[in-house]
């Protein structure tokens, strides 16, 4: 069975006002693999939408409701998120990365030291 997904966007006072409505039909899975999605908690996303409609208010001295707000944070979560995503994926490689490439230098351990020690030891007595 499809789902139906609505998106609403708006934009106030940048260029012309529009505000539209794309709707899009797939099935769960198929939407899945189209789109990246980005979960937020209830109080994150009412948060976020608190936060877009201060913004607006204050910036663009225009009110957004809560529909428009949480059809642009949903916008934005699928049009910006995944770079941001892909972007805290990469930094953590690379961090990753460079406390492996630290790892051999903090753990290595010389080989073959019996004879050497031995004779370490040895002298030490004398």
């Amino acid at each position: 069975m499809h789902s139906r997904l609505l998106f609403i966007i708006s934009s106030h006072k940048i260029g012309l006002r529009l505000l539209s409505r794309i709707l899009e039909w797939a099935s769960p899975s198929e939407a899945k693999r189209l789109y990246m999605a980005i979960e937020l908690t209830k109080e994150a996303r009412q948060n976020a939408i608190n936060s877009i409609q201060k913004y607006f208010e204050a910036n663009l001295e225009e009110r957004i409701g809560n529909l428009e707000a949480n059809a642009l944070l949903g916008f934005m979560l699928e049009e910006i998120g995944p770079s941001i995503y892909n972007k805290g994926v990469a930094d953590a490689q690379e961090r990753m990365q460079a406390r492996l490439s630290d790892l051999d230098y903090e753990v290595h351990e010389d080989e073959f030291q019996y004879w050497r020690n031995l004779e370490r030891r040895q002298k030490g007595r004398k």
